[in-house]
């Protein structure tokens, strides 16, 4: 990818100016919702945001797949609205889910290109979080969410294959009879960040047809770097009311992210602590890349969705969803591992090229039932659903080794760049490798109440039936698994105190198969059996002061077992490789609450707090010898990543009219985290017994002022955004910093 000037950038910055005074007419059409005359039943598979009040929703879909008050589900759940991830003024998915109880960002499975979807649930690794239900790969902006919702716990039984610590489903944002706008947004802040983002909601046809567009572009460059990233979006969907409780939506998104000369990992040893040691330049500008390395994401999703409401007992949903992640990378890089005598020289430079990506798509067919027999509530949901998941290695290249000696990091001098271009790699064999993973499931969930609604379960099934397949292009051989089915339940039950007071309980499980084929250490190729997981959570949830406060509670216990561990490379004949195996048991235990206040209409404020014991409870085959014994490394050593303590608080105070400005508020914002250790194994050096370094706690904060002002009768809402306002310098993960102070000042209307 190559930079674009800066006058084809401001260009692109200006478009949503342009496309605000182009669409203007359509947004300020005549409001064509159906007449108070139409009977239209509502879908229950979609949240009636109308209710939302700011930042406080009172319905969820993901709890159950159908929309089901908070107040009545038996898990432990939270909800960010559209209203506050625009307060928050979030960039990515990451920037909102760490402000729910028990969240942290995590290392992530994709380093180099900032993957994210990388955070951890209850101390547990969550690498997928879900789009609409269906699982989202690597890129995940904020521009098109429309909220985010958060389970706490094994949710296998409505969304399969995952980590035993919760799930992440965003919902995007899709059209609407109920209204027409245009919603535009620039931006512009430090290191060069300027973006606009245009959300378009038109009625073609009344009471029939409507589209939403959504569109955004953003390109920045990180201080000191000679780096440039540039992202875009397009997200059109259409929903075509064919009868009036019967709709077909379809939709698309491109999502794409390109980084030029994208930034290196810093230095890294097992005893360094890289924030420690004075090498000057090692700093958030330190890298080892090459002007002309890149590393490109491309994300689409197609959906095609069909819904029926029969009447008010049944309703039937048909979802098609393809979603296509790939990706290339040219680097020329030095490997970040310290080597040398006094511990201060980096490995020898080297170059890779590589393409590489995921084609996965769904079949889902969902029968929601709901009926009320003799005082008894009873709501049930079947569905059947196939899943085909497919990682391509489309190239893979040999690496290219440059004649010097590495880099000296307390001698600048030595650190040369050089470079490889995309012909001078060789295509490696494993080059055209697949690994398939095909999944028939089966699911039934069913909801009760009784007692006019005091007492009320949440109980269900789901079996998973999947058999994965890989090709190894090396050596032209095909490996087929069919693994035995994959059985999950869940039960819960919640019980009101009061009319706005409930304790409940809830056991669930999880399992996550693994979709690429392992070797073991005599080099055979085999297909690892499926992680499981379990959870139990026992909780209250309530809302109070006439729902100025509301709030939920829990204690909890998660563990998941059958992991795969990487072992140390071993070399057969010319081959070097790092084998596998699985073993041992992983616990969290801990303790969250989230709450939401508002007192007023002009203050509201979020808080949450989450202890999180997340350790090894058992690993028998992660060995190593001390004092001429073997011990286990792993065993009674916290999770990576895993903080004990996360706590985070977010406030918006409105503070009225002031002169011409006719609304004005501020927001603060602050994240904490307590230290996390950089890894879970014990290692020997120098005969003594070590574990890596810890990376320190820290309180993050941000600032927020805004107003509201008119011009031309039209309401135009300003603000400033200050991140990281205290400047804090600390480690993201051991691979990168985290930004610096950076400003933002943002425009925003809706026609």
């Amino acid at each position: 990818m190559n930079k674009p000037s800066d006058k084809i950038s401001r260009c692109a910055f200006l478009a949503g100016g342009f496309l605000l005074w182009a669409l203007a007419p359509f947004a300020h059409a005549q409001d064509t919702a159906p007449s108070n005359d139409d009977t239209i039943l509502l879908n229950p598979f979609v949240v009636q945001t109308e209710t939302d009040d700011a930042w406080v929703s009172s319905q969820a879909v993901s709890g159950t797949r159908t929309r089901t008050a908070l107040a009545n589900l038996p898990v432990s759940m939270q909800v960010f609205t559209d209203a506050f991830i625009k307060d928050l003024a979030a960039d990515n998915l990451l920037d909102v889910v760490t402000f729910a109880a028990g969240v942290s960002q995590n290392v992530g499975q994709d380093t180099f290109n900032e993957d994210n979807t990388n955070f951890t649930l209850r101390g547990q690794p969550s690498f997928v979080p879900m789009r609409n239900g269906f699982r989202r790969l690597r890129l995940a902006g904020s521009q098109n969410i429309e909220r985010v919702e958060i389970i706490k716990g094994p949710s296998s039984l409505l969304y399969g294959q995952l980590n035993p610590g919760g799930n992440v489903n965003y919902i995007t944002k899709r059209p609407k009879l109920t209204g027409q706008f245009a919603d535009v947004r620039l931006k512009a802040g430090s290191n060069e960040h300027y973006s606009s983002v245009l959300d378009f909601n038109s009625v073609i046809v009344p009471k029939k047809l409507a589209i939403r567009f959504v569109a955004s572009y953003l390109e920045e460059s990180k201080e000191g770097l000679d780096t440039f990233n540039a992202e875009t979006l397009v997200n059109p969907s259409l929903t075509w009311w064919i009868l009036p409780n019967t709709t077909l939506t379809v939709e698309y998104e491109e999502a794409n992210r390109n980084r030029n000369n994208q930034q290196s990992t810093l230095p890294f040893h097992e005893t360094l602590d890289i924030t420690e040691v004075p090498w000057a330049g090692v700093d958030r500008t330190f890298t080892t890349g090459a002007p002309t390395d890149f590393y490109d994401t491309l994300m689409r999703v197609y959906t095609a969705e069909f819904v029926h409401v029969f009447n008010r007992h049944f309703t039937l949903r048909a979802n098609y969803t393809e979603e296509v992640w790939s990706e290339k990378n040219l680097n020329n890089q030095t490997a970040n591992g310290i080597t040398g005598a006094n511990l201060d020289r980096l490995n020898n430079r080297r170059g890779r090229y590589g393409e590489r990506g995921s084609w996965d798509n769904w079949t889902q067919v969902e029968l929601a039932h709901d009926i009320t027999l003799g005082g008894v509530g009873v709501k049930t949901l079947v569905g059947l659903q196939r899943e085909e998941l497919q990682y391509r290695n489309l190239i893979s290249t040999s690496t290219v080794a440059f004649p010097n000696t590495g880099w000296l990091l307390s001698d600048q001098s030595t650190w040369v760049v050089t470079t490889a271009e995309r012909d001078d790699f060789t295509v490696n064999a494993s080059s055209g490798s697949t690994s398939t993973n095909l999944t028939n499931s089966y699911y039934i969930t069913n909801q009760l109440s009784f007692l006019e609604g005091r007492l009320r379960t949440l109980a269900g099934m789901r079996v998973d039936d999947f058999k994965v397949t890989a090709y190894n292009a090396g050596n032209g051989q095909t490996t087929s698994d069919d693994a035995e089915p994959a059985r999950v339940p869940q039960v819960g039950i919640l019980y009101k105190l009061a009319d706005h007071l409930s304790i409940y309980a809830t056991y669930s499980e999880s399992f996550l198969p693994i979709f690429s084929t392992s070797r073991r250490e005599d080099g055979s190729f085999y297909s690892p059996k499926p992680q499981t997981g379990e959870g139990m959570d026992l909780g209250i949830k309530g809302s109070v002061f006439d729902g100025k406060l509301d709030f939920t509670a829990a204690i909890y216990e998660v563990s998941n077992t059958n992991i795969v561990r990487f072992l140390p490379q071993v070399t057969i004949g010319n081959e070097v490789f790092a084998p596998t195996n699985q073993s041992g048991k992983e616990t969290s235990k801990g303790f969250e609450l989230d709450l939401r206040y508002k007192p007023s209409k002009s203050t509201q404020l979020i808080f949450s707090y989450g202890f999180t014991d997340a350790y090894v409870a058992n690993d028998p085959q992660t060995l190593i010898t001390y004092n001429g014994e073997q011990m286990r490394a792993r065993d009674g050593n916290r999770l990576p990543y895993a903080p004990e303590h996360t706590a985070a608080v977010f406030l918006r105070q409105d503070f009225g009219a002031f002169g011409k400005l006719t609304k004005t508020y501020a927001t603060l914002g602050a994240n904490y985290q307590s230290e996390v250790e950089t890894s879970d194994a014990y290692f020997v050096r120098n005969g003594e017994l070590r574990k890596r370094w810890t990376i320190d706690a820290r309180t993050v904060v941000s600032l927020g002022l805004g107003a509201e002002f008119k011009v031309a009768d039209q309401r135009v809402n300003v603000s400033l955004n200050v991140k990281n306002l205290f400047d804090l310098d600390y480690l993201a993960n051991i691979y990168r910093y985290a930004p610096g102070r950076e400003f933002f000042l943002q425009l925003s209307t809706r026609f």
